[in-house]
């Protein structure tokens, strides 16, 4: 990373907000899930507008099942994929009101906020880096990059957050990570922005699996937008979620 006598922590831990300050950037995301001996892998990407509070993601489902969509615009997301008939919904999207369901917890519900918001909270967790080492020098599609392996104290990284877009959705999160302390390793470029993000996350209700997040970011600052469907092509389901969260924890 460039100023190469710089403190690693202080690089790590300023390393979101130098990572946001373009404005916007692609991303994809890996998550493999071990469970048994067994890996799933779900791969997502897309555009992430920082500034703007907005990110447009599209994962490929497992087995083969198609495509799913979401599109986060502040606290309403969009959700477009093979299922949503099943919901009763005829609109090319369904959407759904976070702020109603900020209150309700549930593996679902945990989801859908963080499929939103995954770039700013993974950036989030950065400030909240207590010790860093450095690994070394690494190339990610063609741009040198210096590893660090830092330790990340969940509480602090929730009073620092500067990086975050979504404060409730990146407390959400921390609160799935469950340990005070958690490993994440990060990539940085020569303008000391993160490159690669890795941490693992608890698989709810799994009792010994695992998932290992990588987030990559590429192409900052470029001329695009996220495109937000229109009102008339989404059908309002948070009702229907709100119901069936409180139908199961009934």
């Amino acid at each position: 990373a460039c100023g190469e006598d710089a403190d690693p922590l202080d690089l790590v831990t300023a390393a979101g907000a130098e990572t946001v300050d373009d404005g916007n950037a692609r991303m994809s995301s890996t998550t493999e899930v071990t469970a048994g001996g067994t890996t799933v892998t779900v791969a997502s990407e897309g555009l992430v507008d920082f500034e703007g509070k907005r990110a447009a993601l599209t994962t490929e489902l497992p087995g083969g099942r198609g495509e799913f969509e979401v599109v986060a615009d502040r606290t309403t997301l969009y959700l477009r994929g093979p299922n949503l008939a099943a919901l009763g919904v005829s609109t090319p999207w369904a959407s759904v009101d976070l702020g109603r369901v900020d209150d309700l917890t549930g593996t679902d519900l945990e989801d859908l906020r963080s499929s939103g918001d995954e770039a700013s909270s993974g950036l989030g967790l950065l400030s909240g880096a207590e010790e860093v080492e450095e690994v070394g020098e690494e190339e990610l599609d063609g741009t040198e990059t210096t590893r660090y392996r830092a330790t990340v104290d969940l509480r602090r990284a929730v009073d620092e957050a500067g990086a975050v877009s979504d404060r409730a959705a990146f407390e959400a999160f921390v609160e799935q990570l469950g340990d005070e302390d958690i490993d994440v390793d990060v990539w940085l470029d020569g303008e000391d922005r993160a490159r690669r993000l890795r941490y693992e996350q608890p698989v709810p209700d799994q009792e010994g699996a695992t998932a290992t997040v990588t987030l990559d970011f590429t192409d900052f600052g470029v001329d695009e937008q996220v495109e937000v469907p229109p009102a008339a092509e989404a059908t309002d389901i948070t009702d229907r979620v709100l119901q069936e969260a409180q139908a199961a924890t009934a």
